[in-house]
């Protein structure tokens, strides 16, 4: 059904929960959901059908118990909501009664019928994690063993390439600890071929195709070089083996690949496979792209770099070379100081602003990390270049204070080396015909960032754009480019509300540098 069918309050819930993969919308949408638990009369039956599946999509586990009670209170059958139910709960870590609700559905059930798939799978995943609880226990390794051989036990009655890629995890890792398998062998070599063959002949690819064939891959490999595969002792983790890592950054740039996607296959990676994730750059490459998938940014250091960029089309689909311009334009961003660190800036040539300027080299910021008479001891750093100097700023050329443009330029006493002009662009931002925005400053860290993720326009007017990019306290002052890697505006950092096809929504605000030009030259001399 259309979404539009729905009564306001239950649509604006569904649209919220599709766009929850935004850590900050998350708690308004947990606000909506419970809004909408607490209002008086009957749910649509559209609706029932719908939410427990979209709870359970956007990971918010803790309202499926809420919304499951609600809906056998409105004549839905426990039977409907029981598999979400136990669902919710395994993944909220209370296996003793999620496993109890399976095990009671399981009841006169074959295990080995298809509609009882689901049930024997989560049986699977609960003897999983029991399994990964005990071994770091190291004390209970006889549990631990009882665990796992459970956990193979379930997973091998289901046959969905989910069930069969966790089959081939735990299969290998008790291969690994050097302890039986029960039942029937499983046949190792033949299972991972298999996954990859289906993998391979599938069109389009699903999301959890490329980890499924990665962990494939990872079990051939684990046959053939032995067990240092897994403890980063052989050669495919030191020499960062292209095809699994290709297979990472495929599964990585998904754009259905979020947080939990990634931490996910990291524990899967850590936990069953036994990885050593201080010796993974597996592992590593997961955690770069979680931290920037939580709505923070990328380390434009050049470690970081080499690790991102070791194959193309892995960030978003975006290539080296788009990397490689984006620390290019890092070095031109600076952290101003006082005494302390006080915020960003970025170095621009005076002409591409206002032609009075000339082509010397100027600094932009905030309006309010340059106000007053203290701003005559302002200093630079630009880390990405130099990181040893500081340069001190020189006239104050242009101010306005924080209730108006809120933005400041100013000139150099000296001039600074190895420090790139940053491009402006001659357009402002138009929302119609550019999607997104990128933000680079220091956020919390000496080393300048990228913030790679949320990075929407919400709106653009004559003087400001909105946006969603994801920034942290110190990324005021900071330069905000379109996808062209050209400077539209000046990130100022103000959180405000924009009501936008009925719903609510969180977006910060940049003063676009046309309207600097504009200003500076009807307000030329205003210092």
């Amino acid at each position: 059904m259309s979404l539009p069918d729905l009564p306001k309050h239950e649509r604006d819930l569904v649209i919220a929960l599709r766009m929850s993969n935004d850590p900050r919308e998350r708690v308004r949408t947990e606000a909506l959901c419970y809004q909408l638990l607490v209002r008086t009369g009957p749910l649509t039956p559209e609706f029932k059908s719908l939410i427990l599946r979209e709870l359970e999509s956007a990971r918010l586990f803790s309202l499926v118990e809420p919304m499951a009670e609600r809906l056998m209170r409105e004549g839905v059958a426990a039977s409907e909501v029981m598999k979400s139910y136990a669902q919710a709960l395994v993944e909220t870590e209370r296996t003793t009664f999620g496993e109890w609700i399976v095990r009671h559905a399981l009841t006169g059930i074959d295990p080995w019928a298809p509609e009882a798939a689901d049930w024997t799978a989560m049986l699977g995943r609960i003897y999983k994690d029991r399994f990964v609880r005990l071994f770091k226990q190291r004390a209970k390794l006889a549990e631990a063993q009882d665990a796992l051989q459970q956990a193979i036990n379930w997973y091998s009655t289901a046959n969905t390439p989910y069930h069969a890629v966790n089959l081939l995890a735990l299969a290998c890792r008790a291969r690994k600890e050097g302890w039986p398998f029960p039942g029937r062998p499983i046949e190792i070599e033949a299972l991972a071929k298999q996954l990859l063959e289906n993998v391979s002949s599938k069109t389009p690819k699903e999301k959890w195709d490329s980890a499924i064939a990665l962990e494939a891959g990872l079990a051939l490999k684990q046959l053939k070089e032995g067990e240092g595969v897994l403890e980063g002792k052989s050669t495919l983790l030191d020499q960062q083996d292209k095809d699994l890592q290709g297979l990472l950054y495929d599964f990585c740039g998904r754009a259905d690949v979020f947080a939990f996607e990634l931490g996910a296959l990291m524990r899967q990676l850590r936990d069953v496979w036994g990885i050593d994730e201080r010796k993974s750059d597996l592992i590593r490459i997961l955690q770069q792209t979680a931290f920037v998938r939580q709505g923070s940014s990328l380390d434009l250091s050049s470690e970081t770099l080499k690790l991102w960029a070791k194959t193309e089309d892995h960030l978003g689909h975006r290539s080296l070379q788009w990397l490689e311009t984006a620390s290019a334009r890092g070095k031109s961003v600076g952290m101003i100081f006082l005494d302390s660190p006080r915020g960003t800036g970025f170095l621009a040539r005076g002409s591409d602003l206002y032609q009075r300027w000339g082509d010397r080299p100027v600094f932009l910021t905030s309006g309010h990390l340059g106000k007053d008479a203290e701003s005559g001891r302002l200093k630079v750093v630009f880390h990405g270049a130099d990181p040893n100097r500081s340069y001190e700023l020189g006239e104050r050329l242009y101010y306005s204070p924080q209730d108006e443009l809120d933005v400041a330029v100013f000139a150099f006493k000296t001039q600074p080396q190895g420090v790139a002009y940053t491009p402006i662009s001659k357009y402002r931002p138009d929302p119609e015909n550019s999607k997104v925005l990128y933000i680079v400053g220091h956020q919390d860290t000496n080393t300048p960032g990228i913030s790679v993720y949320s990075n929407v326009i919400v709106d653009s007017g004559k003087v400001r754009v909105s946006y969603t990019t994801a920034t942290t306290p110190g990324a005021a002052g900071s330069p905000v480019f379109n996808e062209n890697w050209e400077a539209v505006a000046i990130h100022g950092g103000q959180d405000n509300a924009y009501d936008l096809n009925g719903l609510r929504y969180s977006a910060l605000e940049g003063l676009i540098l046309e309207a600097i030009v504009d200003m500076a030259q009807l307000e030329s001399g205003r210092h």
